[in-house]
């Protein structure tokens, strides 16, 4: 790899001449080493990637801190490592991370780690020794956001107040300043540093403060709960020095300098020369336990107890009638000239010598008062311990935050400095009837996030602007004007798994999976643990999912369909950041699919018509076999009862003329024929009704044919039978209709061809039945027969009803044939 070019800046050895010493800005400092995660304790470089990551390169690999925990990437995990002695960190203008070694560069971009060439970068290094900085030799340096300098050494780091005492004489080889303001320093084997700028400074550390107020001179007063009375950074006063109690209630500066100091055993009077006064309920005040004081500006004293409050005016006390309570807890004097008491039962306002009482009815939130506050636009804000924040508006008051307040203040910039149960709060209008909290604690510098009450006042604005609080642990100091905006606290998605493995198939997920797990950071580096999350699966939740500080969602058996997972980070501030997203596809099981559930519809659609189709066949085969059934009703009585009332009505014609004629033996014979005639058409019809009634031919159609034979045969016509081939038994449709053919052609030839001999020829063939009905009788002209008469016409219908077909020849000279020729199927 080729030399990194070196640039030294002369410029910045004179902005170092002299590294400036002042007051000192509070810094919080924690470390981490390979006993935390870190892969080894030599770091050499330090960056924030634009995700929020934070990268570090140590002689063991690469890390990646997401605040909370530390994800190593070496040459056990990651083939594009050829190296873990890691030197150089660079983020180039796409954002892409570059990671520099002895073997040269790799790049992290979209999540993948690959060889790249040398990046066209500058790398301040080897800058010399500034003045004003001990000897030694400086190896890494850092102007930070407020334009200060910081000077890493090989014994040593020094920030813009001195040599930083946290980290010693450790090698410091790299610096960097994260997006909120925090100072990381790399060391050569003491692991990596972080340096948290601080909100609050510390006075009076390990002092349970529960009390605090600004004397006439500036000076800052602290009362204790034990250890008597503080003047900050001066002297301290206890019960051995006149007080009646070394625990401290409550405090108040008059304008002629002096201090009033209430306790638990009477009220004590501090005055400027130093001497130290008493007064107790032998004096007559209501009660000893003086909870709260209040220094009025006509320069009386207001002094609230367990059993009342009563109003000192030159050396005279006047108790107040009237009030919600006796135990008054905060007072404060309007510039219209109300004061405001606040009790154990609500407020009260005192207006020209009326007292009048507001409570839950008028819409506090909460009884318990302990704060009462004028803000600059002239409205009164109340704490109460039992219900939070509200402000009057009219005369009524409304809820602005709840919760447990012990006291709270305004700064210069408008905001409300709150101190309760949850630490300290800071409350700001964010816009019109809007209002955002930021909640501070130990990692912002505050010395303990439990208060010290009761006390009153427990919160001061000094006339410098700092704000004054006291907790368990101390008193509190912070400049708001010095507040930074609170960075945005940016969401990531580490870890996308399914079924417990991680997920690095694309953004479709083929169906039968069933667990889908999210795992999730807010890259906050100044305070980690107090970041708060909130995630939503679009397609799936209704809304946002408030987690808390849980860094991990689980969903299961998520049905097909685009899905977005977002969640989102939160910190101190409350206010959400973006949204980072997760987008994926579950694939639907092949028959939830839209070209399934078509097809679907098709084969429904096709078999609901195919249905339709077969039940209009089926009635439609219905009708045509009733119509089929009534025309072969009317050719058997046409072949068999008519033909046979002709006959017989030809008979007794011939009977009646013979009668006439007086050949009576004539006519017994006539009468003989038109009985056979009538016994013919009773068989006939007999034999058609069991025809109907039988569902085949009993013998086969060679012993039908045998039977009819023999019936129709007379002694004047000699009627014959062949039958040749293999005998098969047919469907018995094919073989009636077979049967009637034979029977009308035979029927024919006996009665109306004047023949003398008809043979009937059945042979069975291997794809054909034939049947040849010969006679030598007279012939006739097929053409000429009316289509009205069912004699051929019959045959014709009965032969094309079983797929045959009928041939007739006739001739004078030779007779007539029908020939019915029946395919059949193999």
């Amino acid at each position: 790899m080729r030399l990194l070019r070196l640039v030294r800046w002369p410029l910045l050895l004179l902005l170092l001449i002299a590294v400036a010493r002042g007051q000192g800005r509070p810094w919080a400092h924690e470390v981490w080493t390979t006993e935390n995660g870190l892969p080894q304790n030599s770091v050499h470089a330090v960056v924030q990637g634009r995700d929020g990551f934070l990268w570090v390169a140590t002689e063991g690999g690469l890390a990646r801190f997401d605040g909370v925990g530390f994800a190593v990437f070496n040459r056990e995990n990651t083939p594009a490592f050829t190296s873990d002695d890691l030197s150089s960190l660079v983020v180039d203008k796409d954002g892409a991370l570059l990671v520099g070694s002895a073997d040269g560069w790799v790049k992290y971009e979209d999540g993948v780690f690959r060889k790249a060439a040398e990046p066209d970068v500058t790398l301040p290094v080897g800058l010399g020794k500034p003045k004003g900085i001990p000897a030694g030799r400086v190896q890494a340096t850092l102007r930070d956001a407020r334009g200060g300098f910081w000077v890493g050494m090989d014994r040593g780091l020094y920030s813009p107040e001195g040599k930083v005492a946290a980290i010693g004489d450790a090698s410091v080889l790299s610096l960097f300043e994260d997006r909120e303001g925090d100072i990381w320093a790399g060391t050569d084997t003491g692991g990596l540093h972080v340096l948290r700028p601080q909100v609050f400074r510390g006075e009076l550390l390990g002092k349970a403060v529960t009390a605090v107020t600004q004397g006439a001179d500036g000076g800052m007063w602290a009362g204790t709960r034990g250890d008597g009375l503080f003047r900050v950074g001066g002297k301290h006063l206890t019960a051995k020095d006149g007080l009646l109690s070394d625990v401290v209630l409550s405090l108040a500066a008059d304008r002629d300098g002096s201090l009033w100091v209430g306790t638990p055993d009477g009220l004590n009077h501090l005055l400027k020369g130093g001497k130290v006064e008493a007064m107790t309920s032998a004096d007559g005040l209501p009660d000893d336990f003086v909870r709260s004081l209040y220094a009025d500006r006509d320069g009386t004293l207001w002094i609230g107890t367990r059993r009342g409050l009563v109003h000192r005016e030159g050396g005279r006390l006047t108790s107040v009638a009237g009030l919600p309570s006796d135990l008054i807890g905060a007072m404060v004097r309007m510039r219209g000239g109300d004061l405001w008491v606040g009790t154990l039962d609500g407020v009260a306002r005192l207006r020209n010598g009326k007292v009048t009482a507001y409570g839950a009815k008028d819409g506090l939130v909460g009884s318990v008062v302990t704060s009462l506050v004028e803000r600059k636009d002239g409205s009164l804000w109340v704490g109460t311990k039992d219900g939070g924040l509200s402000r009057l508006a009219g005369e009524r008051f409304e809820g602005v935050l709840p919760g447990e307040v012990d006291d709270l203040v305004e700064d210069d910039r408008g905001g409300l400095w709150l101190t309760g149960s949850r630490g300290v709060m800071r409350v700001a209008e964010q816009g019109t009837g809007r209002f955002g909290a930021v909640s501070y604690g130990t990692g912002d510098g505050l010395p303990s996030e439990e208060m010290a009450g009761p006390g009153h006042p427990a919160a001061w604005k000094a006339v410098d602007g700092t704000v004054w609080l006291g907790t368990r642990k101390g008193l509190a100091v912070v400049d708001p004007a010095g507040l930074r905006g609170r960075v945005p606290v940016p969401a990531v998605v580490e870890r996308f798994t399914v079924d417990d493995a991680l997920w690095v198939g694309g953004e479709v997920i083929p169906p039968g999976h069933m667990r889908f797990a999210f795992e999730y950071a807010g890259l906050s580096f100044a305070a980690p643990s107090r970041v708060r999350y909130r995630y939503m699966l679009e397609g799936f939740d209704k809304g946002w999912v408030e987690a808390g500080g849980r860094r991990s969602a689980f969903y299961t058996n998520l049905g097909a369909g685009r899905y977005r997972f977002l969640v989102q980070a939160a910190g101190a501030d409350g206010v959400w950041g973006e949204s980072a997203v997760v987008a994926f596809r579950v694939k639907p099981r092949f028959y939830r699919t839209w070209w399934f559930l078509g097809l679907m519809v098709l084969v429904v659609g096709g078999l609901v018509g195919l249905g339709y189709w077969l039940r209009v066949r089926a009635l439609r085969v219905r009708f045509d076999a009733i119509l089929a059934e009534r025309n072969r009703m009317a050719r058997e009585v046409h072949d068999t009862l008519a033909q046979g009332f002709v006959g017989i009505s030809l008979q007794l014609e011939v009977t009646g003329m013979m009668l006439a004629q007086g050949h009576v033996e004539g006519a017994k014979k006539q009468v003989d024929e038109t009985k056979a005639l009538v016994r013919e058409g009773l068989a006939d019809a007999r034999q058609s009704i069991w025809e109907l009634r039988s569902g085949a031919v009993d013998g086969g159609l060679p012993e039908r044919m045998r039977s009819m034979v023999d019936r129709l045969k007379t002694e004047s016509v000699r009627v014959e039978l062949a039958v040749g081939g293999t005998y098969r038994a047919l469907e018995p449709e094919l073989e009636r209709e077979v049967m009637r053919v034979a029977q009308e052609a035979v029927t024919n030839a006996v009665r109306h061809a004047r023949a003398g001999l008809v043979v009937v020829d059945l042979r069975y063939q291997p794809v054909e039945l034939t049947l040849a009905v010969r006679d030598d009788g007279a012939g006739f002209a097929p053409e000429q027969v009316a289509s009205g008469r069912f004699g051929l016409v019959g045959m014709r219908e009965r032969a094309e009803r079983i797929g045959g077909r009928l041939e007739i020849e006739s001739s004078a000279e030779s007779g007539t044939v029908v020939r019915l020729r029946v395919p059949l199927v193999a």
